[in-house]
């Protein structure tokens, strides 16, 4: 057990940094760049360009988007198998910080802090 703020915890409920790996809920792979994405909202915007002509954007073009990249497990699905692997993922810093802001205004319901920004 470990002291927090006077009270008592049990250690086990802290999660392993292989367990805040696990929080991606939605992902999207592109078929042009391969790059994964955390929801078509951010895929989308990471293509460029009319329909005939779309590209995807640089590692930079997508910094200075307001996205960011970092590895996570992923679920990837293959005939009927279900594996786990890391990849970096993209997401949209903006978003994310909305929702550490919206989240921090709810009590606590035991699912665990938004993993840190990186």
């Amino acid at each position: 057990m470990v002291k927090m703020f006077e009270q008592a915890i049990d250690e086990s409920a802290i999660p392993t940094d292989d367990e805040k790996k696990l929080r991606v809920i939605s992902k999207t792979q592109c078929a042009g760049c391969g790059r994964y994405f955390t929801g078509m909202s951010i895929f989308d915007a990471h293509r460029l360009g009319p329909a005939t002509a779309r590209r995807c954007m640089t590692e930079d073009e997508m910094r200075a988007a307001g996205m960011a990249s970092e590895p996570l497990m992923v679920r990837v699905y293959h005939e009927n198998h279900t594996n786990r692997e890391e990849h970096e993922v993209w997401y949209d810093v903006g978003a994310r910080e909305t929702l550490r802001q919206v989240f921090a205004k709810m009590p606590s319901q035991g699912y665990g802090a938004l993993p840190e920004a990186g």
